[in-house]
């Protein structure tokens, strides 16, 4: 009701949102197990069926959303996110329902409405241009250095001398560093 809908009745017979999550989530950790996924994208996908049930409810019922109901959904996740982050969020969300389809946990596939889709690439890059480019000058680079903690500060000697992204520095092991050519191998995918 906070939400703005009106739930509808629960149906026991019916699978719910919080049995379509744990079902997801469960799929979801078996894969982590295995290594087909990385921590980042299942903690993603764990954040996003708690943001399902947050917003449906436990016992809806799966069967019974509507076009309307996604549209809402998106309206509310776009409250805290930006563009880049909801485009992500609606295509976890969409796997999240297909899983139950392609599992044959709900008899049809549900209809999201032309509203629950990404933001436009136009769109994206128009929102980029507007930031302008995200560059940090000799001085700037200085400063956070001086005002790092030794593990940030190798963080960011890593970024400005070989390039390495965030998760280049979180995938580093002792094995990575060929200390007797002093350079770094990492497991490019």
């Amino acid at each position: 009701m906070h939400a703005g809908w009106v739930p509808r009745e629960p149906k026991p017979d019916c699978l719910n949102i919080a049995e379509l999550c744990n079902h997801f989530c469960d799929t979801q950790d078996h894969k982590l197990e295995m290594g087909i996924i990385a921590d980042s994208t299942h903690k993603d996908y764990i954040d996003t069926c708690d943001a399902l049930v947050k917003f449906f409810g436990r016992s809806q019922a799966v069967d019974d959303l509507q076009v309307e109901d996604f549209a809402k959904l998106k309206r509310e996740l776009g409250k805290t996110l930006g563009l880049r982050s909801l485009g992500n969020e609606i295509n976890r969300i969409r796997i999240v329902f297909e899983y139950a389809c392609d599992e044959e946990l709900i008899d049809r596939p549900l209809r999201f409405g032309k509203q629950f889709t990404r933001p436009a690439k136009r769109v994206l890059r128009r929102e980029k241009q507007k930031k302008g480019p995200m560059m940090l000058e000799a001085h700037e680079v200085h400063q956070l250095i001086r005002h790092a903690t030794p593990l940030l500060r190798a963080m960011i000697y890593l970024a400005i001398n070989c390039g390495l992204g965030n998760n280049d520095c979180a995938s580093l092991s002792w094995a990575s560093f060929d200390l007797d050519f002093e350079g770094i191998a990492l497991p490019w995918p």
